[in-house]
Protein backbone atom coordinates (compact mmCIF):
# COMPACT_ATOMS: atom_id res chain seq x y z
CA UNK A 1 0.00 0.00 0.00
CA UNK A 2 1.34 3.43 -0.94
CA UNK A 3 -0.15 6.26 1.07
CA UNK A 4 1.31 9.10 -0.98
CA UNK A 5 1.74 9.21 -4.75
CA UNK A 6 5.47 8.56 -4.95
CA UNK A 7 5.99 10.28 -8.30
CA UNK A 8 4.37 13.45 -7.03
CA UNK A 9 6.20 13.09 -3.75
CA UNK A 10 9.55 12.76 -5.49
CA UNK A 11 9.02 16.01 -7.36
CA UNK A 12 7.68 17.69 -4.26
CA UNK A 13 10.54 16.54 -2.07
CA UNK A 14 13.19 17.84 -4.43
CA UNK A 15 11.42 21.18 -4.59
CA UNK A 16 10.99 21.14 -0.84
CA UNK A 17 14.70 20.77 -0.23
CA UNK A 18 15.18 24.02 -2.13
CA UNK A 19 12.18 25.94 -0.85
CA UNK A 20 11.66 24.93 2.74
CA UNK A 21 14.20 27.29 4.28
CA UNK A 22 11.20 29.63 4.46
CA UNK A 23 8.95 28.10 7.11
CA UNK A 24 5.92 30.02 5.88
CA UNK A 25 6.12 28.29 2.50
CA UNK A 26 2.86 26.47 1.76
CA UNK A 27 4.74 23.32 0.71
CA UNK A 28 6.29 23.06 4.17
CA UNK A 29 2.87 23.48 5.78
CA UNK A 30 1.20 20.86 3.58
CA UNK A 31 -0.92 18.12 5.16
CA UNK A 32 1.70 15.60 4.04
CA UNK A 33 4.29 17.18 6.33
CA UNK A 34 5.28 15.65 9.65
CA UNK A 35 5.74 19.20 10.90
CA UNK A 36 2.19 19.50 12.24
CA UNK A 37 2.85 17.03 15.03
CA UNK A 38 6.53 17.65 15.73
CA UNK A 39 6.11 21.41 15.88
CA UNK A 40 3.61 21.17 18.71
CA UNK A 41 5.99 18.98 20.68
CA UNK A 42 9.14 20.99 20.07
CA UNK A 43 7.36 24.23 20.95
CA UNK A 44 5.97 22.91 24.24
CA UNK A 45 6.68 25.28 27.16
CA UNK A 46 9.78 24.48 29.18
CA UNK A 47 9.00 21.92 31.84
CA UNK A 48 5.88 20.55 30.18
CA UNK A 49 5.52 16.95 29.10
CA UNK A 50 4.76 17.20 25.36
CA UNK A 51 2.61 14.09 25.44
CA UNK A 52 0.08 15.79 27.69
CA UNK A 53 -1.09 17.96 24.81
CA UNK A 54 0.08 15.90 21.85
CA UNK A 55 -3.33 14.72 20.66
CA UNK A 56 -4.92 18.15 20.68
CA UNK A 57 -1.85 19.81 19.22
CA UNK A 58 -1.65 17.34 16.37
CA UNK A 59 -5.20 18.16 15.33
CA UNK A 60 -4.73 21.93 15.48
CA UNK A 61 -2.89 24.24 13.10
CA UNK A 62 0.50 24.81 14.71
CA UNK A 63 1.74 28.36 15.31
CA UNK A 64 4.91 27.47 13.43
CA UNK A 65 5.41 24.61 10.99
CA UNK A 66 8.87 23.16 10.71
CA UNK A 67 10.24 22.56 7.21
CA UNK A 68 9.94 18.79 7.34
CA UNK A 69 8.58 16.33 4.82
CA UNK A 70 7.45 12.77 5.33
CA UNK A 71 7.21 9.85 2.92
CA UNK A 72 5.47 6.73 4.19
CA UNK A 73 5.05 3.69 1.99
CA UNK A 74 5.17 -0.08 1.97
CA UNK A 75 8.00 -1.76 0.03
CA UNK A 76 7.39 -3.50 -3.30
CA UNK A 77 6.99 -7.27 -3.29
CA UNK A 78 9.97 -8.03 -5.51
CA UNK A 79 12.79 -8.78 -3.08
CA UNK A 80 13.90 -12.36 -2.42
CA UNK A 81 16.44 -13.04 0.35
CA UNK A 82 19.62 -14.85 -0.61
CA UNK A 83 19.26 -18.62 -0.16
CA UNK A 84 22.22 -18.58 2.24
CA UNK A 85 20.38 -16.13 4.48
CA UNK A 86 17.02 -17.86 4.10
CA UNK A 87 18.54 -21.04 5.50
CA UNK A 88 19.50 -19.16 8.65
CA UNK A 89 16.08 -17.51 8.86
CA UNK A 90 14.43 -20.91 8.75
CA UNK A 91 16.66 -22.24 11.50
CA UNK A 92 16.29 -19.22 13.80
CA UNK A 93 12.61 -18.49 13.15
CA UNK A 94 11.41 -22.08 13.55
CA UNK A 95 13.16 -22.87 16.82
CA UNK A 96 10.91 -23.89 19.69
CA UNK A 97 9.66 -20.60 21.15
CA UNK A 98 9.87 -21.69 24.78
CA UNK A 99 13.52 -22.58 24.27
CA UNK A 100 14.13 -19.20 22.66
CA UNK A 101 12.42 -17.34 25.51
CA UNK A 102 14.44 -19.24 28.12
CA UNK A 103 17.67 -18.23 26.39
CA UNK A 104 16.99 -14.63 27.48
CA UNK A 105 15.34 -15.47 30.82
CA UNK A 106 11.90 -14.65 29.42
CA UNK A 107 8.65 -16.57 29.78
CA UNK A 108 6.31 -17.68 27.02
CA UNK A 109 2.58 -17.10 27.31
CA UNK A 110 0.73 -18.68 24.36
CA UNK A 111 -2.31 -16.48 25.03
CA UNK A 112 -0.34 -13.24 24.59
CA UNK A 113 -0.44 -11.73 21.08
CA UNK A 114 2.80 -11.15 19.19
CA UNK A 115 4.03 -7.60 19.71
CA UNK A 116 4.69 -5.20 16.85
CA UNK A 117 8.14 -3.61 16.56
CA UNK A 118 8.59 0.11 15.87
CA UNK A 119 12.19 0.99 14.98
CA UNK A 120 13.56 4.54 14.90
CA UNK A 121 16.87 6.05 13.84
CA UNK A 122 18.49 8.99 12.18
CA UNK A 123 20.05 8.23 8.81
CA UNK A 124 22.81 10.12 7.02
CA UNK A 125 26.02 8.90 5.38
CA UNK A 126 25.40 5.25 6.19
CA UNK A 127 26.92 2.99 3.52
CA UNK A 128 24.47 0.86 1.53
CA UNK A 129 26.56 -2.22 2.33
CA UNK A 130 26.19 -1.55 6.05
CA UNK A 131 22.43 -1.06 5.64
CA UNK A 132 22.33 -4.47 3.96
CA UNK A 133 23.96 -5.97 7.06
CA UNK A 134 21.21 -4.49 9.21
CA UNK A 135 18.37 -5.36 6.83
CA UNK A 136 19.56 -8.96 6.46
CA UNK A 137 19.56 -9.49 10.22
CA UNK A 138 16.05 -8.11 10.79
CA UNK A 139 14.36 -9.10 7.52
CA UNK A 140 10.58 -8.82 7.94
CA UNK A 141 10.74 -8.36 11.73
CA UNK A 142 10.23 -4.58 11.95
CA UNK A 143 6.61 -3.56 11.52
CA UNK A 144 7.38 0.16 11.22
CA UNK A 145 10.64 2.03 10.61
CA UNK A 146 10.73 5.79 11.21
CA UNK A 147 13.93 7.36 9.86
CA UNK A 148 15.00 11.01 9.97
CA UNK A 149 17.48 12.54 7.54
CA UNK A 150 18.79 16.10 7.88
CA UNK A 151 20.32 18.41 5.29
CA UNK A 152 22.94 19.48 7.86
CA UNK A 153 25.57 17.73 9.95
CA UNK A 154 25.94 17.84 13.74
CA UNK A 155 28.27 20.79 13.13
CA UNK A 156 25.43 22.62 11.30
CA UNK A 157 27.32 22.40 8.00
CA UNK A 158 25.36 21.55 4.82
CA UNK A 159 25.30 17.96 3.61
CA UNK A 160 23.92 16.31 0.51
CA UNK A 161 20.82 14.29 1.31
CA UNK A 162 21.10 10.63 0.26
CA UNK A 163 17.69 9.24 1.12
CA UNK A 164 15.35 11.47 -0.86
CA UNK A 165 13.51 10.23 -3.98
CA UNK A 166 15.84 9.62 -6.90
CA UNK A 167 18.87 8.84 -4.72
CA UNK A 168 20.48 5.41 -4.32
CA UNK A 169 19.81 5.38 -0.59
CA UNK A 170 16.09 5.98 -1.08
CA UNK A 171 15.90 3.27 -3.73
CA UNK A 172 17.53 0.78 -1.38
CA UNK A 173 15.24 1.61 1.53
CA UNK A 174 12.19 0.95 -0.66
CA UNK A 175 13.67 -2.05 -2.50
CA UNK A 176 11.94 -4.56 -0.24
CA UNK A 177 15.22 -5.49 1.48
CA UNK A 178 13.65 -4.88 4.90
CA UNK A 179 10.80 -7.31 4.25
CA UNK A 180 7.33 -7.29 2.66
CA UNK A 181 5.59 -6.45 5.94
CA UNK A 182 7.88 -3.61 7.02
CA UNK A 183 6.48 -0.10 6.58
CA UNK A 184 9.10 2.64 6.14
CA UNK A 185 8.45 6.26 7.03
CA UNK A 186 11.16 8.69 5.88
CA UNK A 187 11.14 12.15 7.48
CA UNK A 188 13.38 15.03 6.45
CA UNK A 189 14.67 17.53 9.00
CA UNK A 190 15.39 20.71 7.05
CA UNK A 191 15.50 23.31 9.80
CA UNK A 192 17.92 26.21 9.91
CA UNK A 193 18.87 26.05 13.57
CA UNK A 194 22.40 27.43 14.03
CA UNK A 195 21.72 27.46 17.78
CA UNK A 196 21.68 23.66 17.81
CA UNK A 197 25.11 22.07 17.66
CA UNK A 198 26.63 18.65 18.24
CA UNK A 199 24.45 16.33 20.33
CA UNK A 200 21.75 19.00 20.74
CA UNK A 201 20.99 18.63 17.04
CA UNK A 202 20.84 14.88 17.36
CA UNK A 203 18.53 15.05 20.38
CA UNK A 204 16.07 17.30 18.61
CA UNK A 205 15.94 14.95 15.63
CA UNK A 206 15.54 11.87 17.84
CA UNK A 207 12.52 13.42 19.48
CA UNK A 208 10.78 13.71 16.08
CA UNK A 209 11.08 9.94 15.61
CA UNK A 210 8.58 9.35 18.41
CA UNK A 211 6.07 11.59 16.65
CA UNK A 212 6.43 9.36 13.60
CA UNK A 213 5.72 6.32 15.75
CA UNK A 214 2.58 7.97 17.07
CA UNK A 215 1.47 8.89 13.56
CA UNK A 216 1.94 5.26 12.51
CA UNK A 217 -0.32 4.05 15.30
CA UNK A 218 1.98 2.86 18.07
CA UNK A 219 0.04 1.42 21.01
CA UNK A 220 1.01 0.82 24.62
CA UNK A 221 1.79 -2.84 23.90
CA UNK A 222 4.10 -2.22 20.94
CA UNK A 223 7.90 -2.39 21.14
CA UNK A 224 9.79 0.90 20.70
CA UNK A 225 13.44 0.58 19.60
CA UNK A 226 15.64 3.69 19.47
CA UNK A 227 18.86 3.08 17.57
CA UNK A 228 21.43 4.21 15.06
CA UNK A 229 21.36 2.57 11.64
CA UNK A 230 24.59 0.69 12.33
CA UNK A 231 23.06 -0.95 15.40
CA UNK A 232 20.58 -3.82 15.55
CA UNK A 233 19.39 -6.45 17.95
CA UNK A 234 20.13 -9.99 16.81
CA UNK A 235 17.39 -11.75 14.88
CA UNK A 236 17.07 -14.33 17.62
CA UNK A 237 16.58 -11.70 20.33
CA UNK A 238 14.08 -9.70 18.25
CA UNK A 239 11.95 -12.79 17.77
CA UNK A 240 12.12 -13.42 21.51
CA UNK A 241 10.88 -9.98 22.54
CA UNK A 242 8.12 -10.11 19.92
CA UNK A 243 6.78 -13.44 21.15
CA UNK A 244 7.87 -13.79 24.79
CA UNK A 245 6.66 -11.91 27.86
CA UNK A 246 8.89 -8.89 28.65
CA UNK A 247 10.61 -8.73 32.05
CA UNK A 248 8.50 -7.42 34.93
CA UNK A 249 10.28 -4.05 35.03
CA UNK A 250 9.34 -3.46 31.38
CA UNK A 251 5.73 -4.54 31.88
CA UNK A 252 5.41 -2.29 34.95
CA UNK A 253 3.49 0.86 34.10
CA UNK A 254 5.50 3.06 36.47
CA UNK A 255 8.16 3.59 33.75
CA UNK A 256 10.88 3.80 36.38
CA UNK A 257 13.35 1.10 35.38
CA UNK A 258 12.14 1.60 31.92
CA UNK A 259 14.24 -0.08 29.24
CA UNK A 260 16.51 -2.88 28.08
CA UNK A 261 19.83 -2.16 26.41
CA UNK A 262 21.53 -4.34 23.84
CA UNK A 263 24.72 -6.14 24.75
CA UNK A 264 26.38 -5.35 21.43
CA UNK A 265 29.25 -7.05 19.68
CA UNK A 266 31.20 -4.35 17.82
CA UNK A 267 32.66 -4.88 14.35
CA UNK A 268 35.15 -2.15 13.42
CA UNK A 269 35.22 -1.57 9.63
CA UNK A 270 35.54 -5.29 8.83
CA UNK A 271 34.00 -8.61 9.91
CA UNK A 272 37.52 -9.63 10.96
CA UNK A 273 37.97 -6.67 13.32
CA UNK A 274 35.89 -7.59 16.38
CA UNK A 275 36.30 -5.24 19.31
CA UNK A 276 36.35 -6.51 22.89
CA UNK A 277 34.65 -3.28 23.95
CA UNK A 278 30.94 -3.77 24.59
CA UNK A 279 28.41 -1.30 23.24
CA UNK A 280 25.12 -0.68 25.01
CA UNK A 281 22.62 0.10 22.25
CA UNK A 282 20.01 -0.22 20.76
CA UNK A 283 17.49 0.52 23.53
CA UNK A 284 13.91 -0.69 23.78
CA UNK A 285 10.82 -0.29 25.90
CA UNK A 286 7.06 -0.60 25.43
CA UNK A 287 4.85 2.09 23.95
CA UNK A 288 3.16 2.56 27.33
CA UNK A 289 6.20 4.57 28.47
CA UNK A 290 6.59 6.72 25.34
CA UNK A 291 5.38 10.31 25.04
CA UNK A 292 2.26 10.57 22.92
CA UNK A 293 1.38 6.92 23.57
CA UNK A 294 1.34 6.34 27.33
CA UNK A 295 -1.00 8.07 29.77
CA UNK A 296 0.58 11.40 30.73
CA UNK A 297 -2.25 12.43 33.05
CA UNK A 298 -1.11 10.08 35.82
CA UNK A 299 2.53 11.18 35.78
CA UNK A 300 4.71 14.08 36.77
CA UNK A 301 6.01 15.79 33.60
CA UNK A 302 9.69 15.66 32.81
CA UNK A 303 11.53 18.96 32.63
CA UNK A 304 14.30 19.41 30.10
CA UNK A 305 17.50 21.33 29.78
CA UNK A 306 17.77 23.86 26.98
CA UNK A 307 18.96 21.22 24.50
CA UNK A 308 16.24 18.79 25.62
CA UNK A 309 18.77 16.32 26.90
CA UNK A 310 17.21 14.05 29.50
CA UNK A 311 17.53 14.15 33.21
CA UNK A 312 18.87 10.99 34.77
CA UNK A 313 16.70 8.53 36.60
CA UNK A 314 15.41 7.84 40.06
CA UNK A 315 16.28 11.13 41.77
CA UNK A 316 19.98 10.27 41.67
CA UNK A 317 22.97 12.06 40.25
CA UNK A 318 24.33 11.04 36.87
CA UNK A 319 27.96 10.17 36.34
CA UNK A 320 28.59 13.67 34.97
CA UNK A 321 26.99 15.37 37.99
CA UNK A 322 23.61 16.27 36.51
CA UNK A 323 20.61 15.64 38.72
CA UNK A 324 17.07 14.68 37.84
CA UNK A 325 14.95 17.54 36.58
CA UNK A 326 12.02 16.37 38.66
CA UNK A 327 11.75 15.86 42.41
CA UNK A 328 11.31 12.31 43.63
CA UNK A 329 8.77 13.44 46.23
CA UNK A 330 6.57 14.86 43.46
CA UNK A 331 6.20 11.55 41.61
CA UNK A 332 2.49 10.78 41.30
CA UNK A 333 1.79 7.45 43.00
CA UNK A 334 5.16 6.12 41.87
CA UNK A 335 4.49 6.92 38.19
CA UNK A 336 7.59 8.30 36.48
CA UNK A 337 7.68 10.59 33.40
CA UNK A 338 7.09 9.29 29.89
CA UNK A 339 10.07 9.13 27.53
CA UNK A 340 11.03 11.26 24.57
CA UNK A 341 13.19 9.76 21.84
CA UNK A 342 16.29 11.17 23.50
CA UNK A 343 15.25 9.80 26.88
CA UNK A 344 14.92 6.30 25.43
CA UNK A 345 18.40 6.56 23.94
CA UNK A 346 20.25 8.24 26.80
CA UNK A 347 18.56 7.55 30.14
CA UNK A 348 20.49 5.00 32.23
CA UNK A 349 17.29 3.53 33.73
CA UNK A 350 17.26 -0.10 32.64
CA UNK A 351 18.95 -3.48 32.43
CA UNK A 352 21.28 -5.08 29.92
CA UNK A 353 19.64 -7.63 27.64
CA UNK A 354 21.92 -10.66 27.55
CA UNK A 355 21.96 -14.35 26.75
CA UNK A 356 21.10 -16.00 30.06
CA UNK A 357 23.36 -18.34 32.04
CA UNK A 358 26.46 -17.97 29.89
CA UNK A 359 29.70 -18.39 31.83
CA UNK A 360 31.78 -16.47 29.30
CA UNK A 361 31.73 -13.03 27.72
CA UNK A 362 29.64 -14.09 24.73
CA UNK A 363 26.24 -12.83 25.87
CA UNK A 364 25.54 -10.85 22.70
CA UNK A 365 22.01 -9.68 21.95
CA UNK A 366 22.93 -6.97 19.43
CA UNK A 367 25.47 -5.98 16.79
CA UNK A 368 27.21 -2.68 16.08
CA UNK A 369 28.48 -2.40 12.49
CA UNK A 370 30.78 0.48 13.32
CA UNK A 371 32.64 2.56 10.74
CA UNK A 372 31.61 0.33 7.83
CA UNK A 373 32.15 3.02 5.21
CA UNK A 374 32.84 2.45 1.53
CA UNK A 375 36.07 4.44 1.83
CA UNK A 376 38.15 6.09 4.54
CA UNK A 377 37.53 9.57 3.12
CA UNK A 378 33.89 9.22 4.21
CA UNK A 379 35.06 7.79 7.51
CA UNK A 380 37.21 10.85 8.16
CA UNK A 381 34.31 13.11 7.16
CA UNK A 382 32.19 11.46 9.84
CA UNK A 383 34.72 12.25 12.55
CA UNK A 384 34.99 15.83 11.29
CA UNK A 385 31.30 16.67 11.15
CA UNK A 386 29.29 14.39 13.46
CA UNK A 387 28.80 14.00 17.21
CA UNK A 388 31.94 15.51 18.79
CA UNK A 389 33.45 16.37 15.42
CA UNK A 390 36.76 18.13 14.91
CA UNK A 391 38.09 19.36 11.57
CA UNK A 392 41.65 19.59 12.93
CA UNK A 393 41.70 16.09 14.42
CA UNK A 394 40.95 14.34 11.15
CA UNK A 395 44.15 15.61 9.54
CA UNK A 396 46.17 13.24 11.70
CA UNK A 397 47.08 9.57 11.12
CA UNK A 398 43.88 7.57 11.39
CA UNK A 399 44.66 5.76 14.64
CA UNK A 400 45.35 9.04 16.44
CA UNK A 401 41.84 10.38 15.84
CA UNK A 402 39.94 8.03 18.14
CA UNK A 403 40.51 4.73 19.95
CA UNK A 404 38.10 2.75 17.77
CA UNK A 405 40.09 3.82 14.72
CA UNK A 406 43.27 2.62 16.37
CA UNK A 407 41.61 -0.82 16.52
CA UNK A 408 40.91 -0.57 12.78
CA UNK A 409 44.54 0.34 12.05
CA UNK A 410 45.97 -2.51 14.14
CA UNK A 411 43.50 -5.02 12.71
CA UNK A 412 44.18 -4.06 9.09
CA UNK A 413 47.92 -4.55 9.66
CA UNK A 414 47.49 -7.68 11.78
CA UNK A 415 49.22 -6.04 14.75
CA UNK A 416 48.53 -7.71 18.13
CA UNK A 417 46.81 -5.88 20.98
CA UNK A 418 49.92 -5.38 23.06
CA UNK A 419 51.62 -3.24 20.43
CA UNK A 420 49.56 -0.51 22.10
CA UNK A 421 49.08 -1.46 25.78
CA UNK A 422 46.77 1.51 26.35
CA UNK A 423 44.59 0.83 23.31
CA UNK A 424 41.25 -0.91 23.06
CA UNK A 425 41.39 -4.66 22.60
CA UNK A 426 40.09 -6.80 19.77
CA UNK A 427 39.51 -10.52 19.42
CA UNK A 428 42.74 -11.43 17.64
CA UNK A 429 41.46 -14.85 16.58
CA UNK A 430 39.23 -13.24 13.95
CA UNK A 431 35.74 -14.08 12.74
CA UNK A 432 35.96 -17.83 12.15
CA UNK A 433 37.24 -18.69 15.61
CA UNK A 434 34.99 -16.29 17.50
CA UNK A 435 32.53 -18.37 19.57
CA UNK A 436 29.67 -15.95 20.19
CA UNK A 437 26.67 -14.87 18.09
CA UNK A 438 27.51 -13.64 14.60
CA UNK A 439 25.55 -11.51 12.11
CA UNK A 440 23.64 -13.38 9.42
CA UNK A 441 25.15 -11.23 6.66
CA UNK A 442 28.65 -12.31 7.61
CA UNK A 443 27.84 -15.95 6.82
CA UNK A 444 28.98 -14.97 3.33
CA UNK A 445 32.69 -15.87 3.51
CA UNK A 446 33.38 -14.32 0.11
CA UNK A 447 32.12 -10.96 1.34
CA UNK A 448 34.16 -11.21 4.54
CA UNK A 449 37.36 -11.82 2.60
CA UNK A 450 36.66 -9.09 0.04
CA UNK A 451 35.78 -6.52 2.70
CA UNK A 452 38.92 -7.13 4.73
CA UNK A 453 41.11 -7.07 1.62
CA UNK A 454 39.45 -3.79 0.68
CA UNK A 455 40.14 -2.38 4.15
CA UNK A 456 43.85 -3.21 3.81
CA UNK A 457 43.93 -1.39 0.45
CA UNK A 458 42.09 1.64 1.83
CA UNK A 459 44.42 1.80 4.83
CA UNK A 460 47.49 1.88 2.57
CA UNK A 461 45.98 4.77 0.58
CA UNK A 462 45.03 6.64 3.74
CA UNK A 463 48.47 6.24 5.30
CA UNK A 464 50.15 7.43 2.10
CA UNK A 465 48.25 10.72 2.47
CA UNK A 466 47.95 11.24 6.24
CA UNK A 467 50.82 9.22 7.67
CA UNK A 468 51.07 6.01 9.67
CA UNK A 469 49.85 5.58 13.22
CA UNK A 470 52.67 3.10 13.88
CA UNK A 471 55.92 3.97 12.08
CA UNK A 472 57.91 1.17 10.53
CA UNK A 473 60.87 1.55 12.90
CA UNK A 474 58.63 1.14 15.96
CA UNK A 475 56.86 -1.87 14.47
CA UNK A 476 60.17 -3.49 13.54
CA UNK A 477 61.54 -3.02 17.06
CA UNK A 478 58.33 -4.36 18.61
CA UNK A 479 58.26 -7.46 16.42
CA UNK A 480 61.93 -8.14 17.11
CA UNK A 481 61.38 -7.84 20.88
CA UNK A 482 58.30 -10.07 20.70
CA UNK A 483 60.29 -12.70 18.82
CA UNK A 484 63.07 -12.59 21.40
CA UNK A 485 60.53 -13.35 24.14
Amino acid sequence: MVEINLKSLAIGMLLGVLLCSNVSNSFCNSPFSSATFSSAVDDAPSGDDPSATATAAAAASPPKAHPAKTDSASPPEKFTPDAMFQTQYDEIDNEDIEKKCARYNLKYNPSSPERRVFFGSMIANDAIQMLKMHATEVYDLYDVMVLVESNTTHMATPREMRFIPGKEGYEFMYSGAWGPNTKIRMSYWLEERPDLMYMSRERTQRNTIVQGWVAEGMTENDIAIMSDMDETFTRDYLLAIKKCEPPDHILAKDCKKVKLLGSSLVFQSSPECISQRNWYHPDWTLGQCMQGVGDASIRVPRKYKSDKSPACGGGNYCSDGRQDLYDADQIKDGMYPLLSGTDLRELPQGNMATVWNRDDEHTTTAFHFHNMFADLVKLRDKYATYAHGSFSMVKRPLGEIEQDLDVVVRCSHGYPNDINPEGRLRYEEGFEKYKGSKPIYFANSTYRKERHTDLIRMMAEDEAKWGKTYNESFVSQYLHAAKEK
